[in-house]
């Protein structure tokens, strides 16, 4: 009985392609390995195979292929793309960043992988390159709020917080998950006693989601910091009914009511701390304080 002919490249590739699209990986699989047996430099062969790989689980064999076809082909994007999209969903941030970097070298445009590139990038603390890359999809597309809010973060870690405060208050007019970038920049803001960035970035933060108590309390007391007693009453004071237990919002909370000279208001504060820690020192001291104001006045 004569050998059945051998199927060429082409027919043994479109018959995985069919095979991919009823989800029958195996045999699409078992086809494609065929295929780049047959012609070893098959880059489009090898890059299916590491899709079909990926399809059933097998990430290592995946990747095998993928690194396989881009070095066969180097001036071709798609392994390049699939390789950094699986380098990013395993964590592996160096990886991806090194695919989509060449990527991105080579013209790629397309700004959902310009974005995972950036996300790699802020993941390893490569603000160089997340600048690059965030200016690269700012200029596709100024809508983009994550670009803003990794700008803005990066900014912010070279302590350049002006420049961090327009890139966040960009992201936030785009999407207004950006308040915990905000409020990450002013966390850093107000542990390192810059209490002036520290309300710039709250401002804002409280103005898209009011009830955050960390951000009220830490936003009024900077601004008592800032002798600005007035307009940090309210944000404590909000703070307190949200948060009615914690002995430090009323002390905080006296203490903006004592200096703006509402004296009684500020010991009956003192006194709302105590009665929940006995022992606040600082709510202590502020009532001795308090009560001797009020003898003179």
């Amino acid at each position: 009985m004569p050998d059945q002919p051998q199927e060429d490249l082409s027919s043994l590739f479109r018959r995985a392609t069919r095979y991919q699209e009823f989800g029958e990986s195996a045999a699409a699989r078992d086809t494609l390995l065929a295929a780049v047996e047959l012609d070893p430099s098959f880059a489009k062969g090898w890059h299916s195979l590491g899709m079909v790989y990926k399809d059933l689980g097998d990430l290592n064999n995946a990747r095998d292929c993928f690194t396989k076809s881009s070095s066969i082909e180097p001036e071709w994007t798609d392994p390049l793309v699939s390789l950094g999209l699986l380098e990013f969903s395993q964590k592996s941030y160096k990886a991806a960043k090194d695919a989509l970097c060449r990527y991105m070298e080579l013209d790629g445009k397309e700004i959902e992988i310009l974005v995972v590139l950036a996300r790699s990038a802020f993941s390893l603390d490569d603000c160089k390159t997340v600048q690059k890359v965030t200016s690269q999809i700012i200029g596709l597309d100024e809508g983009v709020y994550e670009a803003w809010e990794m700008r803005g973060l990066c900014h912010a870690k070279k302590s350049k917080f002006s420049s961090a405060l327009v890139a966040l208050n960009m992201a936030l007019e785009l999407d207004s998950r950006s308040v915990v970038a905000l409020n990450a920049v002013g966390d850093l803001c107000y542990d390192a006693s810059n209490y002036e960035g520290a309300a710039s970035f709250y401002e804002p933060s409280l103005s898209k989601r009011k009830n955050q108590p960390k951000i009220l309390l830490r936003h009024g007391t900077s601004l008592w910091f800032l002798d600005c007693w007035g307009d940090a009453i309210p944000f404590l004071e909000r703070y307190t009914e949200l948060v009615p237990d914690d002995p430090a919002g009323w002390n905080n909370l006296g203490v903006a009511l004592r200096e703006k000279g509402e004296v009684t208001k500020s010991i009956d504060c003192y006194k709302r701390a105590l009665k929940i820690n006995p022992e606040l020192e600082a709510a202590l001291n502020n009532m001795e304080t308090a009560m001797y104001k009020q003898m003179i006045v």
